[in-house]
């Protein structure tokens, strides 16, 4: 899978990638997506970049961003790297803490099982692309489950709940009775038995039977996500609510990580490299952990094709291309969102 215009294979790796590239330490951690178009080809491109110690008795750092939905030879290729680390930390907020380690095949298939029954799995196979809970095997030996459990997510939000500001129009509105309404959906939406679930399935049956409308889906998620998808901190700031969430999602499960990392990283455990496997979103906050608390530097930098849409193949003129534009450029400026890079 070649990037821009590059179509060099990595031999290293055996994934697909722009030739590497030697960067000087970062004074400002850039970007983990970014959207490629070349014609009107365009991707959603995702990074890795290989960090290493200013002193050299630890071993390199890879974070290695990924998105959730993807084309299935992204994850093939993101699998073939990941075997060539030592550790391979992960994201995966679980029932309990206890079952940290490595997913036995026998969880791996039962992750993968219901992966695939997911809203998320439907939703992928509406566009023709891949879940990645169903795409990568979680049970190689290097793999090492790396997050908070479901209960300690819990009792942080229990030891801080959102805080009202009554001089704050976003304050009030993120805990407005429509706001709790909203929430309420999402959860209906996650629950399987949901009336709101089966619809949200029958109507990626219609996605999935029609490739035009596949298409314009994917293009409407590649805009999102190249415009605001790992600026998370910055979508928090649309309500004080969401903005202490989003301080739990992506704060409080990098520290986990870098606790790990830490131990990880001694010379007596590993001589090899260690690779972080998250979402995208948290890899900017994991970058700046590395910079000022590791004194670990940026070395390499490789991007990945997570998806592709072929406007001209699917049929899908400029005036189409434009509206869909137009409507998420105006819903992130509804939201008082947008790129800050």
């Amino acid at each position: 899978m070649a990037f821009g215009c590059a179509s060099e294979r990595s031999a290293s790796t055996g994934a697909s990638a722009v030739a590497p590239s030697v960067a000087a330490p970062m004074a400002v951690v850039p970007s983990y997506i970014r959207i490629h178009q070349t014609n009107r080809v365009i991707s959603l491109d995702i990074a890795l970049r290989r960090f290493t110690p200013r002193r050299q008795d630890s071993p390199s750092v890879w974070l290695v961003g990924v998105t959730h939905i993807g084309d299935p030879k992204y994850y093939a290729e993101l699998q073939s790297f990941l075997a060539s680390q030592a550790v391979v930390l992960f994201e995966g907020v679980r029932p309990d803490s206890a079952a940290r380690a490595t997913a036995t095949p026998e969880e791996a298939a039962r992750i993968r099982r219901s992966a695939e029954d997911s809203l998320q799995g439907s939703m992928a196979r509406s566009l023709g692309l891949a879940f990645q809970l169903s795409a990568i095997d979680y049970s190689k030996a290097n793999f090492q489950h790396s997050d908070l459990s479901l209960a300690e997510i819990q009792a942080l939000m229990r030891a801080h709940p959102p805080k009202a500001d009554p001089s704050s129009k976003l304050a009030r509105d993120a805990s407005s009775p429509k706001q709790n309404a909203e929430f309420n959906l999402l959860l209906q939406a996650m629950d399987n038995a949901s009336w709101l679930n089966q619809f949200l399935r029958a109507l990626f049956g219609v996605l999935e039977s029609s490739p035009r409308l596949q298409t314009l889906s994917k293009l409407a998620m590649i805009r999102v996500m190249g415009a605001v998808g790992d600026e998370l901190q910055a979508a928090g700031q649309a309500s004080q609510g969401m903005g202490q969430l989003l301080e739990v999602l992506l704060s409080a499960r990098n520290e986990r990580v870098l606790t790990d990392l830490k131990a990880a990283l001694k010379p007596s455990r590993n001589s090899a490299g260690v690779a972080v496997f998250y979402g995208a979103g948290h890899m900017k906050d994991m970058a700046s952990r590395l910079q000022s608390q590791l004194k670990y530097e940026m070395r390499e930098e490789r991007w990945m094709q997570a998806f592709t849409v072929d406007l001209d193949s699917a049929g899908i003129s400029g005036f189409e291309e434009r509206m869909i534009d137009s409507l998420v450029a105006a819903q992130i400026r509804s939201l008082g969102l947008g790129p800050s890079r």
